[in-house]
């Protein structure tokens, strides 16, 4: 029933928002406040425009407490919608995050990818410690964004070993 279209969707919806956090990751945050405050307010707006509709549909009835509610909805909306906070939080910690991804070698950048992926995948999705495994956290975002850096910074060395593969691959076909 209801339950089940509900945990399809949010299937999805989980797989857009970590996708996001990925992407971030790979082409790396630049701190730009102005873009960060205009999220803020794109989200409330978005909040304000959701509940409008529940108004004109009938969903909402408009009086002074629902334009309270939505008043608080489109302030506190990092607190509301989880993937906005995570969002902030990461955002916030990406300069760090990027200066100590900056300084690792190759080695130890595939090192930290293997402890991430295990640290997650075992303490995480198999034995549930410390909201690791959970895709509705900031630790999830950090997590992903760390990823994306990691494989950005190896991207290059990923393109010469397939071009290289690739061009083996013709010269034997001739």
């Amino acid at each position: 029933g209801g339950g089940k279209r509900l945990f399809l969707a949010n299937s999805f919806v989980v797989v857009a928002v970590n996708s996001f956090f990925f992407i971030s990751g790979f082409w790396k945050i630049k701190a730009n406040w102005k873009k960060l405050f205009a999220l803020f307010w794109e989200t409330a707006l978005y909040i304000l425009a959701i509940n409008l509709v529940f108004i004109v549909t009938g969903i909402e009835k408009l009086s002074v407490a629902s334009i309270f509610k939505i008043a608080r909805e489109m302030l506190m909306c990092l607190n509301q919608y989880w993937f906005m906070a995570a969002y902030f939080i990461v955002y916030l910690l990406a300069p760090y995050i990027n200066k100590l991804i900056d300084c690792l070698d190759e080695t130890e950048r595939i090192h930290f990818f293997i402890l991430l992926m295990v640290v997650n995948t075992l303490f995480g999705f198999l034995f549930g410690i410390g909201g690791l495994g959970e895709g509705h956290t900031a630790i999830q975002g950090i997590y992903l964004y760390i990823l994306g850096r990691l494989c950005a910074e190896e991207n290059e060395k990923i393109r010469k070993i397939i071009s290289r593969k690739y061009l083996l691959l013709k010269l034997q076909d001739r």
